[in-house]
């Protein structure tokens, strides 16, 4: 009756599993129901431990324990995915057999480890403070927000409260008017809902907002829903970070390769603008390129790949040695600032045309990517001209070879 009792009372620990393990073969001699209703249904009393639980053999409170009689540990257990407290205990079981019980319960943090996570949590804000420039926390369904991260502008906006409406007048009061439909359209909570019930996980966009100057700055601002939260619920967090300096600079560049692709377009009928660090590029000039087009932007290595599939075979490898990505990084870091070759196309018409093509590194003071220009045009003419110029010299070549025949002594010419 008193075995029972304490099988009972074992068995009523919601929070504690409790095992005993024989100290010699490691077998189980007892546990409690809360092993087998957290995970642990595998226990058998006779089997060995390690054998019904082995991906917690890392963290066994019996190797910790060692020669004492007995020791507590703080690990992860993934079999309940959380942290336990494990304590082990030696004892004789049944009054005879040399054994060890076996506690594990929730881990609760004292006072020094609630301390350490709470700095924890206060540096990971701050840096949020250093990256972003405002953060807000919102429940879409419920129309609620809490601003985590308050901004100079929102000086007579609430902190927290209806997001439809307050989010209204955060757009009125900051989003440039020429942006305002492009921001609701977006950010406002009927456009972010369908978004995110459609499935999409982030929204981002760059828009022109104002600054406690009055001036505005381009920002990119970004809602990420956050997952796990609520299953009936869409809670997102909004951020914006100023990146004016950075968009700029990119304006200074496009500025440049711009006015660059101007002065080539009566010479070129093909512009390319590529960014070889970031593996993109983007067509300035096509149209009159009358070879396979590639998309107007993309990843340079697709751009190559198209361009080599209209080459005739005998100029492929030749191509992609000059004109890919790495072979052009190379080249540049070489010295070099130009890559050309002459090679025959196929063109719309089914013919394969002659065509110079020209890679010139674009050098700016803005940014620290390997930027170039690609300029193509039709030399087919010029060509023509080069065989018949040829073909004239070298029939005008032999003429003269052959005249001393001709006026040679005993000839018959006159």
């Amino acid at each position: 009756m008193q075995n029972d009792n304490l099988k009972n009372l074992l068995d009523a620990l919601t929070d504690t599993s409790v095992y005993v393990i024989e100290a010699d073969t490691r077998r189980l001699l007892f546990f409690n129901q809360r092993c087998k209703d957290t995970g642990r249904g595998r226990a058998e009393l006779g089997t060995r431990c390690c054998d019904v639980w082995p991906e917690v053999c890392d963290n066994c409170p019996l190797e910790a324990m060692g020669d004492g009689n007995s020791s507590h540990i703080v690990c992860f257990d993934p079999i309940l995915n959380s942290t336990v407290d494990a304590t082990a205990n030696r004892i004789l079981w049944d009054g005879s057999i040399p054994a060890v019980v076996v506690t594990a319960t929730p881990h609760k943090l004292n006072f020094e480890e609630a301390q350490g996570l709470k700095k924890i949590k206060q540096m990971y804000a701050m840096s949020l403070v250093t990256v972003f420039d405002e953060c807000i926390i919102a429940n879409l369904t419920a129309d609620y927000y809490v601003n985590c991260q308050k901004d100079t502008l929102w000086t007579d906006i609430p902190e927290q409260g209806q997001f439809g409406v307050e989010n209204q007048n955060y757009s009125k009061k900051t989003i440039h008017p020429d942006d305002s439909d492009t921001f609701n359209s977006l950010f406002s909570r009927e456009a972010m809902l369908k978004l995110f019930q459609s499935g999409k996980r982030q929204i981002s966009k760059r828009l022109r907002r104002m600054t406690d100057t009055g001036e505005y700055h381009m920002v990119e601002f970004s809602a990420t829903r956050l997952d796990h939260l609520s299953e009936d619920e869409y809670w997102c967090v909004l951020v914006f970070r100023d990146i004016n300096e950075e968009y700029l600079q990119e304006q200074k560049t496009n500025l440049d390769i711009t006015q660059l692709a101007t002065a080539a377009r009566g010479a070129y009928q093909m512009l390319i603008s590529a960014n070889l660090t970031q593996n993109t590029y983007e067509m300035l000039e096509y149209d009159n390129f009358d070879t396979r087009k590639a998309t107007e932007s993309g990843t340079f290595d697709d751009l190559i790949a198209v361009g080599k599939s209209t080459l005739a075979p005998e100029y492929q490898d030749e191509f992609e040695r000059k004109f890919s990505r790495q072979a052009l990084l190379d080249a540049f870091a070489r010295g070099e600032s130009t890559v050309t070759m002459e090679m025959r196309q196929m063109g719309d018409d089914g013919i394969y045309h002659w065509n110079s093509t020209q890679v010139v590194q674009v050098k700016s003071p803005y940014t620290d990517d390997i930027m170039e220009i690609t300029l193509s045009k039709n030399i087919d003419e010029e060509r023509r001209q080069q065989e018949e110029c040829l073909s004239s010299s070298s029939s005008k070549q032999l003429l003269e070879n052959c005249k001393p025949l001709f006026n040679s002594p005993g000839s018959n010419n006159k």
